[in-house]
């Protein structure tokens, strides 16, 4: 696969380059999201929300606190965020998606 650099890009683009260790997935919580996972070796160093259209403010918390509690534990084995079950459950699926495709 090549890479896309930004400059390479017109504005009305955006294409989302992806290195060796990093990986596209999709899953579903109230709506689909997006997410970027990035590798370490065998270890999750980084998971990013690239796309979702959830319920704002019901879907904050797991928004901002899932990535970090995923990569922080380096696996999807981690606590849903209370108040957020469908999103926080999306962003898991997201990332096993991902992951899946290493």
């Amino acid at each position: 696969a090549s890479d896309w650099s930004s400059d390479v890009c017109s504005s009305d683009l955006v294409f989302e380059a992806t290195g060796a260790s990093e990986y596209i997935g999709v899953g579903i919580g109230v709506a689909e999201i997006t997410v970027k996972v990035t590798m370490d070796g065998e270890r999750i160093a980084s998971v990013e929300i690239l796309e979702q259209t959830e319920t704002p403010g019901i879907s904050d918390p797991a928004i901002v606190q899932m990535p970090s509690r995923i990569a922080e534990a380096g696996s999807t084995q981690v606590d849903i965020v209370s108040g957020a079950t469908k999103t926080s459950r999306g962003i898991i699926a997201a990332v096993e998606d991902a992951l899946s495709k290493r």
